[in-house]
């Protein structure tokens, strides 16, 4: 139980909680239990298992060495961060206290890194994401030029940048949540909420004045603006990569040349479809981070704080999701990975009609362009 003794409540550190309304909103709910309880540790070792097995199956199958995949192996390692270490903090919150938004530490270093890590995760994922729409349009629309410039230096240049400015931006916004603070919190006078916690440990923005007030809401212009900035290339990306996909015909082409682009097609469509649900599912905590930007600015949200907490609960629930699935896309969309799994996996993955062993025999060079 949170009981700190210690803390000096006055009118400024102190939130009154005047009824059982609004002392509901300060409580974990059901879809708060649910969540914590049986969903994201689900997500998360559905995730860790997934994202794992696909870094495996890379490794193991030297056909599975591509250029793309070498992009989506990090963006695995992206999703084990953001779908495995996140949610962890998250649910050791919800365990040390019943209060919503208690974190379980009250330290600078603590508060500071959590953030970071929670930023540096999502950054660096739809820094990927983003990157591999791009190379996918290159390959797809200007194969050409991709040829031309496309090859493992520069691959392996791009990827260190984005996980290098991935985790500069992170460093730059984890003061927006790098103060710990604790506030006390005055239930109402009912002996039924006695056994609750007196105080509430929080994150906040770090500094004084303007520099506070600025970090009040820039972490939320981050992820925010991140995430449109996001949106609007990739959503141009998959235009693309889908009209070129749907205007072109193999059937001109035979043999080998008929089945690499067979799967290269596969490839692109099965990356677009990750792609729509990557943006899907961050949509909901995209909203949070919209409501608490206008919170900061004005001092009240355009959301109740119970209904801005259950986006939250579900925003984060969807974020979490998304960073599990990608592998079961890749699989299911995708004969040439499902090949893989199998192959790896063994009865994971059943034989469809469809798949046939020959992908087997495809060799490196043949994919190289994937």
């Amino acid at each position: 139980m949170n009981n700190s003794s210690d803390t000096t409540c006055t009118i400024w550190n102190t939130i009154p909680i005047p009824d059982d309304n609004a002392a509901l909103d300060w409580l974990h709910t059901s879809t708060d239990i649910l969540t914590c309880t049986f969903v994201i540790p689900i997500i998360m070792v559905v995730g860790g298992l997934s994202n794992l097995a696909f870094i495996y199956m890379v490794a193991k199958l030297s056909r599975m060495k591509t250029i793309t995949n070498f992009y989506l192996v990090n963006i695995a390692l992206a999703d084990l961060l953001l779908g495995v270490l996140v949610p962890g903090l998250y649910i050791a919150s919800f365990f040390s206290s019943p209060i919503t938004h208690d974190i379980p530490f009250d330290n600078k270093i603590f508060c500071y890194s959590a953030f970071l890590l929670s930023y540096f995760g999502y950054l660096a994922s739809i820094g990927h994401v983003t990157l591999v729409s791009f190379e996918r349009y290159l390959a797809v629309c200007k194969p050409l030029l991709h040829l031309k410039v496309q090859n493992k230096k520069r691959t392996v240049k791009l990827v260190i940048g984005v996980w290098i400015l991935a985790l500069c931006i992170a460093a730059i916004g984890a003061p927006g949540k790098g103060n710990p603070l604790i506030f006390c919190l005055q239930w109402p006078d009912d002996p039924k909420y006695d056994p609750l916690p007196r105080t509430l440990r929080a994150c906040l923005a770090m500094g004084t004045g303007k520099v506070r007030e600025f970090y009040t809401i820039f972490p939320e212009m981050l992820e925010s603006g991140s995430f449109i900035v996001a949106l609007i290339a990739n959503t141009i990306f998959y235009a693309f990569i889908l009209h070129a996909l749907s205007s072109r015909s193999i059937a001109s082409e035979s043999g080998k040349d008929a089945q690499t682009t067979q799967i290269r097609n596969q490839v692109a469509r099965a990356l677009v479809i990750n792609g729509i649900i990557f943006f899907i599912t961050q949509t909901p905590y995209r909203l949070k981070n919209i409501n608490a930007f206008i919170e900061g600015i004005r001092g009240t949200g355009i959301l109740t704080k119970g209904q801005a907490d259950t986006i939250t609960t579900i925003g984060r629930g969807g974020l979490f999701l998304n960073s599990a699935v990608n592998s079961f896309i890749y699989a299911f969309s995708s004969s040439f990975y499902r090949q893989g799994f199998r192959e790896v996996l063994g009865v994971f993955f059943r034989k469809q009609k469809g798949d046939d062993h020959s992908h087997a025999a495809v060799t490196e060079t043949s994919v190289t362009q994937l």
